[in-house]
């Protein structure tokens, strides 16, 4: 059960992550 829960919260964190660091790089790349 641990190990479930474990996994979706890295499934979560990547959900969370992928756009923020999608805007930081299109942020990045029009300052650029």
């Amino acid at each position: 059960m641990s190990t479930l829960l474990n996994h979706s919260g890295l499934l979560l964190a990547a959900l969370i992550s992928a756009p923020v660091f999608y805007i930081g790089l299109s942020k990045t790349r029009i300052t650029q």
